[in-house]
């Protein structure tokens, strides 16, 4: 559990539910609404969130490919999830460079794209031919559950939503010129 303190009330619960539905509220005082100051520190968290929407974040150093991997605690999927991102040389002096998500299918993961198909050495081949501009490459896994999740929403984590906004939101904190 998350603690917080403040003056009056020695401290304060947050669930660690993934929404803020749930007040803050004094243990003095189960229940209560409290102050202004309870109010600052659930502005707070919500502004804390929005910078980094992931509990966790770690982030490799780039291989000799400039491939990195990255793993997020993802709260659309209730758990870690893995991802590897390609930013070519030519993307990093740019500003809004295009992303591009690669999926895999059944029974694949994040790294297929980089380790199987080389997709990065394929697009590096095609900027450095002036065929395609700059773009940073997201290879994220499906979340990992069974043979696969097609992507979609399960009763037990949304893997749309890891997809469509959490994979893109990694990819910006990890590559921070992309656009969004």
């Amino acid at each position: 559990r998350k603690q917080i303190t403040h003056r009056h009330a020695p401290s304060l619960r947050r669930s660690d539910r993934d929404d803020n539905s749930e007040p803050l509220s004094c243990r003095s005082q189960p229940g209560l609404r409290c102050c202004q100051a309870h109010a600052d520190t659930r502005s707070k968290l919500a502004r804390a969130r929005r910078m980094n929407p992931f509990r966790t974040l770690e982030v490799s150093a780039p291989d000799a490919e400039g491939l990195r991997q990255v793993t997020v605690k993802s709260r659309a999927l209730r758990g870690r999830a893995d991802l590897t991102i390609f930013a070519p040389e030519a993307a990093l002096s740019r500003a809004d460079v295009p992303l591009v998500l690669l999926l895999h299918g059944v029974y694949g993961s994040h790294w297929g794209w980089s380790r199987q198909g080389h997709a990065h050495r394929t697009l590096q081949r095609l900027i450095d031919a002036r065929a395609f501009p700059p773009m940073v490459l997201a290879m994220p896994s499906d979340g990992l559950w069974g043979d696969g999740s097609g992507y979609l929403r399960h009763v037990h984590a949304d893997y749309s939503r890891w997809i469509v906004n959490e994979v893109p939101e990694a990819a910006a904190m990890v590559e921070p010129n992309t656009a969004s």
